[in-house]
């Protein structure tokens, strides 16, 4: 009995949090495309920045605070699927947290490192809520990573029995769609089966030189005992 070894990518998601503060928003809520940036952190076994961009991030929305998480670690050839919860929290507890996600994002090392929201909040509401304090803000990041893992599994496969059964197809004479003649003697048998197991019947069933009606070929210079030895080689062996 053989085996076959299956690959598979099986995935499981795994979650983190980090929490950002910010001190001295007021220094750059004037600075587009300059961010505040937060501690490396780790989730999934890969390292994560997050980028507050008090001064917005492109010209066409600033009027709004960015916020961004970067995939930071160095690794060639990383590529891993992310989402990620972004929250303003009032650390008073007065407010309930402002909050929202990006979606799932594949990201990787060479083209697409970060994902984000370009309008996380309106400028002019947030410089109005609980969540800015003396010119500090916390932002909360829940990480959800999804690992993918290639697995292999063994699968056993019983042996083949084509032989068995292209045997059977000859002895019950099922389907044959030829007959070779030796000596005034008939075997039937199978086109596709003759072709598959032997060049020169291939070349004479299929060839470009093969007759218009090959229903019946004659076989010569061999005895039909040997013949019908040839033949169960072909269809057992």
């Amino acid at each position: 009995m053989g085996s076959i070894i299956c690959a598979r990518r099986a995935a499981k998601t795994v979650q983190g949090s980090h929490v950002f503060e910010i001190s001295g928003y007021s220094l750059q809520r004037e600075r587009l495309a300059v961010s505040s940036r937060s501690a490396v952190f780790t989730v999934g076994g890969y390292d994560w920045q997050i980028h507050f961009f008090p001064g917005g991030v492109i010209d066409c929305c600033k009027d709004y605070v960015a916020a961004y998480v970067f995939l930071e670690s160095k690794n060639k050839d990383i590529s891993v699927r992310a989402s990620f919860q972004l929250s303003l929290v009032d650390v008073t507890g007065s407010a309930p947290p402002r909050t929202l996600t990006t979606g799932a994002t594949e990201l990787n090392t060479t083209d697409k490192t970060c994902v984000g929201l370009h309008k996380f909040m309106k400028r002019s509401e947030l410089e109005g809520s609980p969540y800015l304090r003396d010119d500090r803000l916390t932002i909360e990041c829940v990480a959800e990573i999804a690992l993918v893992n290639d697995v292999k599994s063994i699968a056993k496969v019983p042996p083949s029995d084509i032989a068995e059964h292209l045997g059977k197809l000859l002895r019950e004479k099922d389907g044959t769609d030829v007959v070779l003649e030796v000596e005034g003697e008939a075997f039937p048998a199978h086109k596709i089966v003759l072709a598959m197991r032997s060049p020169v019947f291939k070349a004479e069933l299929y060839g470009e030189m093969r007759a218009k009606d090959m229903s019946c070929i004659t076989i010569g210079d061999m005895q039909p005992a040997v013949f019908e030895v040839l033949l169960h080689f072909i269809y057992n062996d």
